[in-house]
């Protein structure tokens, strides 16, 4: 329009003609953001360059790729707009860490010659998601009477940091009874050796090392039998109780 312009000796006319306004070339930056695999997404916050001194503004709110795995997700304008501004945006992806799980192994223990029961465990998370592993605990190697320090062995999530609580299998003493033959000398002769049977909820071979002993004595009588240097450090022994027993030599 003529607006002001004005000259008492001219009659003027306008030319038609119009004044453009463009769009504001502005750029969206994403924040750098993440979060641990299970929890929810935070908002994805931004913010807007360009070269105007005017507060920017928009509507709307940026979207990332589809996706819950870890892993880098691109950052896309989604629903951010403004009508008076060509959004251009900076490249950035929204990132999923593992999530940090610790495995408590359950304590467990087994009697010596048994069969290694289930390592089984439990898991623990800043998250509410339940939580899932794949494949087993394992323990460090050895069957005799000890303890065996539990380790992770093939135990694995893709979107875990696995992390193990201290925990061993024991391996106790297997409960053997030690029964002694019911032997028997005449007086003036030497000692049979003690011999014995061993018995135990076990099917594995008994074995052990050592003898029986009896009380010192050498008349007629009866001599208690005791375990003496008989031992195996897998085993706890009873001893069932029997006598060696001299009898009167006929003269």
């Amino acid at each position: 329009a003529l607006g002001t312009l004005t000259n008492t000796n001219y009659t003027l006319s306008l030319v038609p003609e119009n004044f453009s306004i463009t769009p504001l070339a502005v750029t969206v930056n994403p924040d750098v953001q993440a979060k641990a695999y299970g929890t929810a997404d935070p908002t994805l916050t931004y913010s807007l360059s360009a070269t105007s001194s005017a507060t920017l503004t928009t509507t709307g709110s940026l979207t990332r790729a589809v996706g819950e795995d870890v892993g880098d997700y691109v950052i896309a304008l989604g629903t951010l707009t403004n009508t008076n501004y060509t959004l251009t945006l900076s490249q950035e992806n929204f990132s999923i860490i593992p999530l940090a799980v610790t495995v408590t192994p359950d304590t467990l223990t087994k009697v010596y010659g048994e069969l290694d029961p289930v390592l089984t465990y439990s898991l623990r998370a800043a998250s509410s998601a339940t939580l899932t592993t794949t494949g087993s605990l394992t323990r460090a190697a050895g069957d005799d009477v000890g303890d065996y320090a539990i380790g992770l062995g093939t135990l694995t999530n893709t979107n875990y940091s696995l992390t193990l609580a201290p925990e061993n299998l024991s391996i106790t003493p297997l409960a053997v009874t030690v029964t002694p033959d019911a032997l028997t000398k005449t007086y003036g002769t030497s000692d049979s050796t003690l011999t014995y049977s061993l018995s135990a909820t076990s099917s594995a071979t008994l074995t052990i090392t050592g003898s029986l002993t009896r009380v010192v004595g050498e008349d007629v009588g009866d001599y208690a039998i005791a375990l003496g240097t008989l031992t195996n450090t897998n085993y706890t022994l009873s001893l069932a109780p029997e006598n060696f027993s001299i009898t009167p030599l006929a003269v």
